[in-house]
């Protein structure tokens, strides 16, 4: 067995076969690179959620004391202190909703 130098032929595969795989080794690490790294950020809510301010909330709820359903309507600073003021009269919320600004 005789070894000689490459011929024109050989050499084009050569060079085929090392640009291809050069190619390949590019591809990947330039996807590696597009992915973000580290935690994703939090998600946003699709539209803002504003705090409601003092005025009118009406409970829906049920009368602890005797299982009635029954709907409240209250003079609240917050959805919060609506709730409050609701428990504190016996009154398990289900629900509350904003009504509008004191009358």
């Amino acid at each position: 067995m005789a070894f000689g130098l490459p011929l024109l032929r050989e050499w084009f595969c050569l060079f085929a076969f090392f640009a291809i795989a050069a190619g390949i080794v590019a591809i990947v690490l330039l996807v590696q690179q597009s992915r973000p790294t580290g935690t994703p950020p939090p998600p946003v809510s699709a539209f803002p959620v504003l705090p409601i301010g003092p005025g009118i909330y009406v409970i829906r709820g049920v009368i602890r004391a005797t299982k009635m359903d029954t709907t409240w309507k209250v003079q609240a600073d917050s959805e919060a202190n609506a709730r409050i003021k609701a428990d504190l009269e016996g009154i398990i919320v289900a629900s509350v909703a904003y009504e509008g600004p004191n009358a």
